[in-house]
Protein backbone atom coordinates (compact mmCIF):
# COMPACT_ATOMS: atom_id res chain seq x y z
CA UNK A 1 0.00 0.00 0.00
CA UNK A 2 2.75 2.32 0.81
CA UNK A 3 4.27 1.84 -2.86
CA UNK A 4 0.91 2.79 -4.35
CA UNK A 5 0.24 5.68 -2.21
CA UNK A 6 3.98 6.96 -3.16
CA UNK A 7 3.09 6.86 -6.56
CA UNK A 8 -0.07 8.58 -6.50
CA UNK A 9 1.38 11.17 -4.91
CA UNK A 10 4.11 11.57 -7.25
CA UNK A 11 1.76 11.86 -10.10
CA UNK A 12 -0.53 14.49 -8.71
CA UNK A 13 2.76 16.14 -7.31
CA UNK A 14 3.80 16.09 -11.23
CA UNK A 15 0.53 17.45 -12.16
CA UNK A 16 0.35 20.20 -10.54
CA UNK A 17 4.02 21.83 -11.31
CA UNK A 18 3.09 20.71 -14.90
CA UNK A 19 -0.15 23.15 -14.30
CA UNK A 20 2.19 25.80 -12.41
CA UNK A 21 4.95 25.94 -15.46
CA UNK A 22 1.59 25.70 -17.92
CA UNK A 23 -0.26 29.05 -16.56
CA UNK A 24 3.35 30.64 -15.75
CA UNK A 25 4.28 30.14 -19.61
CA UNK A 26 0.54 30.95 -20.78
CA UNK A 27 1.19 34.55 -19.02
CA UNK A 28 4.53 35.12 -19.55
CA UNK A 29 4.01 35.37 -23.18
CA UNK A 30 0.32 36.41 -22.82
CA UNK A 31 0.94 39.44 -20.67
CA UNK A 32 3.26 41.99 -23.14
CA UNK A 33 0.81 41.36 -26.60
CA UNK A 34 -1.96 42.87 -23.67
CA UNK A 35 0.68 45.80 -22.62
CA UNK A 36 1.17 44.82 -19.20
CA UNK A 37 3.89 43.78 -17.08
CA UNK A 38 5.30 40.27 -16.88
CA UNK A 39 6.90 39.26 -13.58
CA UNK A 40 3.70 40.66 -11.48
CA UNK A 41 1.46 38.97 -13.59
CA UNK A 42 3.44 35.24 -13.65
CA UNK A 43 3.37 35.73 -10.09
CA UNK A 44 0.12 36.70 -8.99
CA UNK A 45 -1.52 33.70 -11.68
CA UNK A 46 0.69 30.95 -10.46
CA UNK A 47 0.75 32.05 -6.88
CA UNK A 48 -2.51 32.48 -6.34
CA UNK A 49 -4.18 28.90 -5.27
CA UNK A 50 -7.26 27.30 -6.95
CA UNK A 51 -7.01 28.99 -10.30
CA UNK A 52 -8.23 32.09 -9.08
CA UNK A 53 -5.00 34.05 -10.23
CA UNK A 54 -5.25 32.61 -13.70
CA UNK A 55 -8.90 33.75 -13.62
CA UNK A 56 -8.18 37.16 -11.78
CA UNK A 57 -5.30 37.20 -15.09
CA UNK A 58 -7.42 36.98 -17.28
CA UNK A 59 -10.34 39.57 -16.00
CA UNK A 60 -8.03 42.36 -15.25
CA UNK A 61 -6.15 41.67 -18.54
CA UNK A 62 -6.40 44.37 -21.44
CA UNK A 63 -8.01 43.12 -24.42
CA UNK A 64 -6.71 45.49 -26.79
CA UNK A 65 -4.29 43.09 -28.87
CA UNK A 66 -0.99 44.66 -29.49
CA UNK A 67 1.59 43.36 -32.61
CA UNK A 68 5.44 44.28 -32.17
CA UNK A 69 6.22 47.69 -34.81
CA UNK A 70 7.79 46.35 -37.78
CA UNK A 71 10.64 48.39 -38.01
CA UNK A 72 11.98 48.95 -34.21
CA UNK A 73 10.20 45.57 -32.32
CA UNK A 74 8.38 47.31 -29.29
CA UNK A 75 4.67 46.74 -29.05
CA UNK A 76 2.08 48.83 -29.84
CA UNK A 77 -1.52 49.01 -30.19
CA UNK A 78 -2.98 46.94 -33.26
CA UNK A 79 -4.75 49.75 -34.73
CA UNK A 80 -1.36 51.89 -34.62
CA UNK A 81 -0.65 53.84 -38.33
CA UNK A 82 3.07 55.37 -37.13
CA UNK A 83 4.70 54.05 -34.24
CA UNK A 84 4.46 56.60 -31.23
CA UNK A 85 8.12 55.29 -29.85
CA UNK A 86 10.74 56.10 -33.37
CA UNK A 87 7.86 57.98 -35.57
CA UNK A 88 7.83 54.81 -38.22
CA UNK A 89 5.39 54.40 -40.63
CA UNK A 90 3.99 50.78 -39.53
CA UNK A 91 1.10 50.77 -42.63
CA UNK A 92 2.32 50.99 -45.63
CA UNK A 93 0.25 52.76 -48.39
CA UNK A 94 0.38 52.14 -52.16
CA UNK A 95 1.43 55.85 -53.54
CA UNK A 96 -1.10 55.42 -56.93
CA UNK A 97 -4.47 54.12 -54.83
CA UNK A 98 -3.80 54.76 -51.38
CA UNK A 99 -4.81 51.10 -50.42
CA UNK A 100 -3.44 49.31 -47.40
CA UNK A 101 -0.28 46.71 -48.52
CA UNK A 102 1.93 44.74 -47.14
CA UNK A 103 5.74 44.99 -47.27
CA UNK A 104 6.59 41.95 -49.26
CA UNK A 105 4.27 42.66 -52.15
CA UNK A 106 5.87 43.09 -55.41
CA UNK A 107 2.33 44.27 -56.52
CA UNK A 108 -0.62 46.53 -55.30
CA UNK A 109 -3.80 43.82 -55.64
CA UNK A 110 -6.02 46.85 -55.80
CA UNK A 111 -4.76 48.56 -58.93
CA UNK A 112 -1.95 46.49 -59.83
CA UNK A 113 0.95 49.22 -59.22
CA UNK A 114 4.34 47.64 -58.89
CA UNK A 115 5.82 48.22 -55.91
CA UNK A 116 9.47 48.29 -54.42
CA UNK A 117 10.21 46.92 -50.84
CA UNK A 118 9.20 50.37 -49.36
CA UNK A 119 5.78 50.08 -50.56
CA UNK A 120 6.26 52.98 -52.52
CA UNK A 121 5.26 52.89 -56.12
CA UNK A 122 8.11 51.96 -58.65
CA UNK A 123 8.47 54.33 -61.65
CA UNK A 124 7.44 52.35 -64.95
CA UNK A 125 8.95 53.38 -68.86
Amino acid sequence: MFMFETIIFSILSLLLLIYFLGVGIFVYRDAPKHGMKRGPWVLIATLIPNFLGLVVYLLVRNNTQRENCINCGKSIEKDYQICPYYKHNRRLKCDNCGQEINEEWIVCPSCSSSLDNKGEKVNEK
